[in-house]
């Protein structure tokens, strides 16, 4: 601990000896290991307290942890369940077909989609119109140059040329 050999302890103790004598060096070793004694005891009270402090703080600091963790399971425990969501909602579709209701699950998606068809809608009926389609027409003209009429303007461009149709024989 003091890095003190056997050698120079010697030393010390011969001279204690000398200096303070036979008749009361036992006195003074013996308070010196009394007060080397109090030194420890007060040392291992100070360690004692400075590791309880420490534990506490530990401590502390666990319980504010597992009060994070309990507050967060609360939540999760609380929070709605998607499974029981979805099954209110078939079933409320299913007593009360004629009122379309968004879906809570698809959330702010579901205000688009009250128009577009679903497998749960009935069908609809034959003597409804179809809505007009923006898909692109076929050219009038076609289906007229293949049963043999002429051009709207009152010719066949074909036929004025002069060139005998493909595949035609002469």
């Amino acid at each position: 601990m003091f890095d003190i050999a056997w050698s120079e302890f010697l030393v010390v103790a011969v001279v204690a000896l000398v200096v303070i004598g036979p008749r009361d060096l036992p006195p003074l070793l013996r308070q010196l290991g009394k007060t080397v004694a109090t030194l420890r005891r007060m040392a291992g009270d100070f360690q004692s307290q400075f590791n309880e402090a420490l534990r506490e703080a530990e401590l502390d600091d666990l319980q504010k942890d597992l009060t994070g963790l309990k507050d967060t399971a609360n939540k999760m425990v609380s929070a709605p369940d998607p499974f029981k969501m979805a099954r209110d909602e078939i079933r409320s579709a299913l007593t009360a077909p004629s009122k379309p209701t968004p879906s809570a699950l698809a959330g702010a998606a579901a205000t688009g989609a009250a128009d577009a068809p679903s497998a749960l809608a009935p069908e609809p009926e034959a003597d409804a119109t179809p809505a007009p389609s923006s898909a692109p027409t076929a050219d009038p003209e076609l289906p007229a140059r293949a049963n043999g009429s002429t051009h709207p303007s009152g010719s066949d461009p074909v036929a004025a040329s002069g060139d005998p149709a493909p595949g035609a024989r002469a």
